[in-house]
This record gives C-alpha cells, sequence and structure tokens, in this order.
C-alpha cells in the first residue's frame, strides 16, 4: 500500500515547509556520501577554494617568508581545525 502524502514524521511545521519535494519523497530516509573520501575532498573544496589556493605563496612572501607560517600554523591548530569540526559536526546534528 502507498504511503499517504500526509504523512506526519514529528517535524516541527517550519522546518516542514523548507523540505524539498525530493526530500519528501524519500520518507524519513537521509542521503548519504558514496564514501569518505569524496566527503572530505567536497569539504576540503568548500572550506578553502581557489583563491585561496592561488594567493597563498604570494602572501607568504610578503609577510615574511617563513616566519609568517609560524602564527600560520598557530592559528590554523587552534582556531581554523577545531571550528571547521565544530561546523561539520552541528551541520551533521542538525
Amino acid at each position: 500500500m502507498a504511503e499517504p502524502a500526509s504523512v506526519d514524521y514529528g517535524l516541527p511545521k517550519w522546518i516542514e515547509c523548507w523540505r524539498t519535494k525530493r526530500e519528501k519523497s524519500l520518507g524519513g530516509t537521509r542521503e548519504k556520501w558514496l564514501n569518505r573520501p569524496t566527503f572530505i575532498l567536497a569539504s576540503i573544496g568548500a572550506c578553502i577554494g581557489l583563491g585561496n589556493f592561488w594567493r597563498f605563496p604570494y602572501l607568504t612572501n610578503k609577510y615574511g617568508g617563513g616566519f609568517f607560517f609560524i602564527p600560520y600554523l598557530l592559528a590554523l591548530f587552534f582556531m581554523g581545525i577545531p571550528m571547521a569540526l565544530m561546523e561539520l559536526t552541528l551541520g551533521q546534528k542538525f
């Protein structure tokens, strides 16, 4: 027997109204990534971008060469990576 169109999945009305037709047709199931490398490459592509990759050698040379790496790596390990992980975990949760 086919599932009725007005199935209640326990979602609030404000969330239900933002669901697309494709999400409604899938029912309560969620889409998944094909594999882990696909997810990691998509996340890196969303975080970095081509502009940052293109300008990084120029900025490194402009702001002191090797000495630029010390504050860069400190900021990366103490702020950048934890914030990216927090964003990914909150995105998975909600």
